[in-house]
This record gives C-alpha cells, sequence and structure tokens, in this order.
C-alpha cells in the first residue's frame, strides 16, 4: 500500500483474524503474532474462549503510524 493512502476500511466487519490480516499485509501469520509482540500492531483482544481478533482499522492505522517513525 502506498504511504499516503489512506487505509482501507475493514473487509469483514469491525474483527479481523491474524490469516485476514496476513493477507492484507502479504506476509505469513506468525509475522502478525511477531509484529502484535513487538509492538507493531496492537494487541489482539479476546472476544471468546477460544477466540482472538483485532480490530481491523486500529491495527492498520497502527501499523501505518510505526511504518512512517
Amino acid at each position: 500500500m502506498p504511504k499516503n493512502e489512506a487505509p482501507p476500511r475493514s473487509p469483514n466487519g469491525k474483527w479481523a483474524t491474524d490469516l485476514t490480516l496476513a493477507e492484507y499485509f502479504d506476509v505469513s501469520r506468525c509475522t502478525i503474532w511477531r509484529w502484535a509482540k513487538l509492538g507493531k500492531l496492537p494487541p489482539p483482544e479476546k472476544i471468546g474462549d477460544n477466540t482472538t481478533r483485532w480490530d481491523f482499522d486500529a491495527a492498520v492505522e497502527h501499523a501505518l503510524s510505526k511504518r512512517s517513525k
């Protein structure tokens, strides 16, 4: 995604899986978890007993703000 382009809206609603983010950023699912651990993405939220998701818009905005620094 070009640097000056506005972040897109969530492709499938508010919540995004690690797979959704991995496809968006063209990286592996392991990279998404590593980025979250390193603070390049916000921490995921537990929305159920076995369900962890990211707010798609917040994750993209956070990643873009970290990239520009």
